[in-house]
């Protein structure tokens, strides 16, 4: 008898343990519109020699997703930037552009450009465990929207600010980018504890990162699931920066960490609030040039502090 009350009390155990794991996926309905209001704030020191130059910068990114479309495991979205503004700190100099600035009379070409860009939808597919299958449409939309302000660029800002909105905001930049802050769910149910892991590339300053990320499903509560994550950011050695963003080639040897938590409608698995640091530190090289004959190695050290909400 005893056996069989202690066989009794086993099979309750199991089956509550079982009854905590959870499914995690997106399950979002076709005509629906989802959200992602993001700010990422950045701190970047640069040590030439005895000279140090502090570079601060804030991004903000409203976005809107519309599901067109659900076909088998993935969404077919047409995203669109509601809002899109930076502001730049460095010595000497202080930027600011913003997309709701746009048609105000002395607004500067860049905010124009911004505001350009809020009117461009775009296409995300994403299957329904949150992997970014493929962004398409991205650099024909940025770049329409550079070419309405050429004549206020000028020729020679031009190919510049292409380049540049390519490497950041492009098919390869963009995906990256969405990607870390969209998690990617494991393809089995989890308990509270359990974790899985993930490698996503991403662009940072127009340089390939790569990261190597570890999930742990932390609990369900009120209608919520709760992630937490840790992993590790490289940005590849040898990897270069486009020569029409730079006067020279430089070379990253920069890694460091990332940690994050992430809050998640229990329902449709979409994003309510993420919290995501990462703390790089390493050198860069500027390779030999005929203005530095004999190149140039400085040490960079990179604070970035995201939050996204829905």
């Amino acid at each position: 008898m005893k056996n069989h009350h202690l066989l009794l009390l086993l099979c309750v155990l199991m089956a509550s343990c079982q009854s905590k794991k959870v499914l995690l996926q997106l399950d979002l309905a076709e005509g629906d519109t989802y959200y992602q209001k993001s700010t990422m704030d950045s701190h970047i020191s640069q040590v030439f020699g005895e000279n140090t130059i502090d570079i601060d910068m804030g991004i903000v990114g409203d976005m809107s997703l519309k599901v067109v479309a659900e076909e088998n495991d993935y969404y077919i979205m047409e995203a669109k930037f509601e809002r899109m503004s930076m502001e730049m700190t460095m010595p000497m100099m202080n930027m600011a552009i913003s997309s709701e600035d746009a048609d105000k009379p002395d607004s500067n070409p860049l905010s124009k450009m911004f505001g350009r860009m809020a009117d461009k939808p775009f296409t995300i597919k994403m299957n329904n465990k949150g992997k970014i299958l493929e962004v398409s449409g991205m650099d024909e939309a940025f770049s329409s929207a550079v070419d309405e302000i050429a004549a206020e660029l000028g020729d020679d800002q031009l190919d510049k600010v292409k380049a540049q909105m390519k490497q950041n905001f492009g098919k390869n930049g963009m995906l990256g980018n969405l990607q870390l802050t969209s998690p990617i769910f494991p393809e089995n149910k989890v308990a509270p504890g359990d974790t899985w892991n993930a490698s996503i590339t991403s662009s940072m300053n127009g340089v390939d990162a790569d990261h190597t990320i570890t999930y742990t499903y932390v609990k369900e509560e009120n209608g919520r699931y709760y992630l937490e994550a840790t992993g590790h950011t490289d940005m590849g050695e040898s990897e270069k920066t486009a020569q029409n963003l730079m006067p020279f080639p430089m070379k990253y040897d920069v890694d460091g960490s990332l940690q994050a938590t992430f809050t998640l409608d229990a329902t449709t698995g979409w994003i309510k609030a993420i919290d995501l640091k990462q703390d790089l530190d390493g050198q860069v090289e500027i390779q030999k040039n005929e203005q530095l004959p004999e190149g140039m190695l400085m040490d960079m050290k990179i604070d970035m502090d995201t939050k996204v909400t829905d």
